[in-house]
C-alpha cells in the first residue's frame, strides 16, 4: 500500500506513462503510482484519462471526487477479485443478531470514550456513564444522548450538525468523508459486502457498512480538527488532509491512519468469519502530529 495521498485544487490532466502518475499543470510532475495511498480532485476542470483510472484500481489507489462545497462525494475502489470472497459473504449473510447486537455495543462503546476524551470535568464524566450503559444495539441511545452533550461542551448551546453552512461542521464532514473513503476502500480490499452492516441498512447505499465502520473514528477526526483546523475562517483542506499521515493507536500500537483502518476492518472481518465479537480491535487514540515513516 501506498503512503503518498496527493490532493488536486488547480486545473490539472492527470495521465499515466510506464506506472508513472503524470500531473500537467504549469509544470510536470511524476509520482509512482506504487507510492500513492490516495488521490483528491477538487476542481471541476480536472480531467483524468480512463487507463489512469484502471492504473489505480489495479493498484488499490482510492481517487475522490469532490463536489462544489468541496466535500468528497465519490470514490472510486477497486473491483478486484479477493481470493476469499464466497466464504466471507456467507459468513456476512450467516451472522446472527446476538452477534451483531454485540458487535454495535462494542463500536458505540468506544465511539463514546474516543468522544469523552475530547471532553473534561461534568462532561467528560457523564459520557463515561454513559459508555457504560450501552447495551446490545444501543436500545437505550446512550450514542444519541451522548452526541448532545458532546458538540454542546463542544461548540455551544447554539450549534447544530445540521448546519451545513457552520465552518465547524464542514470541517467536520471533510474530515469524515476522507476517511470513511480510506474506509470503503479496505472493506473491499478484503472481500466484505459493503452493503451488509450492523446498523445502518439504507437500500440506497451501496456502503452502509463503511457508516457502521467509521463510528469509533468520529471523536479522533473531532480530535485533529478541533486541534489543527479551526483557525482559517474557510475550511481548511490541507490541514485536515493531513489527518492520512496521522499515527493513530490500535490494538496497543501507533500505525499510521491506513493500516489501524486496515487492522480495524480485518479484526471485523474475524468477528464475521469465528462468529465471536471478541476479535475486533478498535481505534483509542490520534497523535497531533504526521506519521514518521522510516
Amino acid at each position: 500500500m501506498g503512503f503518498r495521498n496527493i490532493f488536486i485544487e488547480n486545473p490539472t490532466k492527470i495521465s499515466n506513462k510506464l506506472n508513472q502518475l503524470v500531473i500537467l499543470q504549469r509544470e510536470t510532475f511524476t509520482i509512482p503510482i506504487d507510492d500513492i495511498n490516495s488521490i483528491i480532485i477538487d476542481n471541476k476542470t480536472c480531467s483524468i484519462t480512463s487507463s489512469t483510472l484502471a492504473k489505480c484500481s489495479e493498484n488499490n489507489v482510492a481517487v475522490f471526487f469532490c463536489n462544489d462545497k468541496h466535500i468528497p462525494c465519490s470514490i472510486l475502489l477497486p473491483y478486484e477479485n479477493y481470493y476469499y470472497k464466497l466464504p466471507i459473504l456467507k459468513s456476512q449473510f450467516k451472522m446472527g443478531n446476538r452477534l451483531k447486537g454485540r458487535l454495535w455495543q462494542k463500536i458505540i462503546k468506544s465511539k463514546i470514550q474516543n468522544q469523552a476524551n475530547n471532553l473534561s470535568g461534568n462532561d467528560y464524566k457523564e459520557l463515561i456513564v454513559l459508555k457504560k450503559s450501552v447495551t446490545e444495539y444501543d436500545n437505550t441511545y446512550c450514542e444519541a444522548n451522548a452526541a448532545r452533550i458532546y458538540f454542546k461542551s463542544l461548540f455551544g448551546d447554539n450549534f447544530n450538525r445540521r448546519d451545513d453552512d457552520n465552518l465547524v461542521n464542514g470541517s467536520l464532514n471533510y474530515g469524515y468523508a476522507i476517511v470513511r473513503g480510506i474506509i470503503c476502500r479496505c472493506i473491499s480490499a478484503c472481500g466484505l459486502e459493503p452493503s451488509l452492516a450492523i446498523f445502518h441498512h439504507n437500500k440506497l447505499n451501496a456502503f452502509n457498512l463503511s457508516d457502521d465502520l467509521i463510528e469509533p473514528f468520529r471523536g479522533l477526526i473531532d480530535n485533529w480538527i478541533i486541534n489543527r483546523c479551526l483557525s482559517k475562517k474557510t475550511i481548511d483542506k490541507d490541514e485536515i488532509l493531513k489527518i492520512l499521515f496521522c499515527d493513530i493507536k490500535i490494538n496497543g500500537n501507533y500505525q499510521s491512519l491506513s493500516n489501524a483502518v486496515k487492522i480495524f476492518v480485518n479484526s471485523y472481518k474475524e468477528c464475521c468469519i469465528s462468529s465471536s465479537p471478541s476479535k475486533l480491535l478498535l481505534p483509542n487514540e490520534i497523535k497531533l502530529r504526521e506519521h514518521e515513516y522510516e
